[in-house]
């Protein structure tokens, strides 16, 4: 066997205690619990971070949040410090499969990769002229507006920001058009053009925030509970609970979650059934995670007075503590690590295992 392929799946948001193998009662993992009779489990793992950004730095690069102080959502870093780059100098090819605008569009992280599949709600009205994607950064209102009065199509351009800024869409993500499956066809259409090893991160947002499982998924939450959520919807939690809205709504969205887990499983399932069928599971190093957890209105333990809502607010078990599987090439039989584990050590792990 030549050098292994690498895959890290992260499940955003997925925290460590709504998943199966690690003691949650509902069946919200049952893929992954799968995976794990022939993985290794960490059950003491940490995100480095609360938030995207800051966490995917740390997994990207190896060092905490204190090293790179990446912690603005349109934050840069400069190149040579990234693992897929080490990768790509050891001849991988590098792929990005993510709906998350925060790592494929306002940060500079996807320029680490060869190929790149972002965010795919609320596409352009007009592909041929400018849109927010092309600017670099998170550009402001101002900033728009003068960059498509200079752009070859300036009225095109300026639709193209208004479609992206007041569509549809009243979340981080939409559920329907960026739920998981649509980045694991991605992925895999992909992973078969490729003749030398590849290296690829797929995050999945289908347990993100607003929770709005499909049809097909829905187990646990009821059309009540959606009633709530959906009226919640359309700004940061944090503006909703620490507002008007009772934080017994919050607590109680925990059941759609769970059902929004499922979800992210089952397209994991998918994930691990086609890499499996392609002969290439055992020879690959799959690492499957999440960059952070979420809150649902639980006290902090030294100040009954501050509750975690989503990952906006405080550190704790719920934000912090996160799943982690690790199944290195040919590995067959489970093994457990109890002691704890932190996600930047990812890039040490694949180069010991390159």
């Amino acid at each position: 066997m030549g050098n292994p392929n690498v895959l890290l799946v992260i499940l955003d948001s997925v925290r460590a205690q709504n998943v199966g193998h690690l003691g949650h009662p509902r069946n919200t993992t049952p893929n992954l619990d799968e995976f794990t009779e022939r993985a290794t489990t960490y059950t003491n793992a940490r995100s480095p971070g609360i938030h995207s950004i800051s966490s995917h730095v740390s997994i990207f690069t190896g060092y905490h949040v204190a090293e790179h102080r990446a912690t603005a959502h349109s934050a840069t870093i400069s190149s040579g410090h990234t693992i897929w780059e080490t990768l790509a100098e050891e001849g991988y090819r590098t792929g990005l499969f993510t709906p998350n605008s925060i790592v494929a569009e306002s940060s500079n992280l996807s320029s680490f990769f060869d190929k790149v599949v972002g965010p795919k709600r609320q596409e352009l009205l007009f592909p041929e002229a400018l849109g927010p994607a092309e600017i670099d950064g998170d550009p402001n209102y101002l900033e728009y507006l003068l960059t498509s009065l200079r752009s070859d199509s300036p009225f095109k351009g300026l639709l193209n920001g208004l479609s992206r800024e007041f569509g549809k869409s009243k979340g981080v993500h939409d559920p329907k058009q960026e739920h998981g499956g649509k980045y694991i066809e991605e992925f895999e259409t992909w992973r078969q053009s490729q003749n030398e090893p590849w290296a690829a991160c797929i995050n999945l947002m289908d347990a993100h925030y607003p929770y709005i499982p499909q049809e097909r998924f829905k187990k646990w939450g009821d059309e009540t509970l959606e009633k709530l959520h959906r009226e919640a919807m359309g700004g940061p939690l944090t503006t909703k609970y620490l507002g008007k809205r009772p934080f017994w709504e919050l607590e109680a969205t925990e059941t759609l979650y769970d059902d929004c887990i499922r979800q992210a499983d089952a397209y994991l399932g998918k994930l691990f059934n086609q890499l499996e069928s392609a002969g290439e599971l055992e020879e690959t190093l799959v690492i499957v995670t999440s960059d952070h957890g979420e809150g649902f209105g639980e006290y902090s333990v030294l100040n009954d007075a501050v509750r975690l809502i989503d990952h906006s607010w405080g550190i704790g078990d719920p934000v912090s503590h996160v799943p982690l599987v690790v199944k290195y090439p040919n590995e067959g039989s489970a093994k457990t690590v109890e002691s704890p584990a932190s996600l930047t050590e990812f890039p040490s792990v694949v180069k010991n295992t390159i």
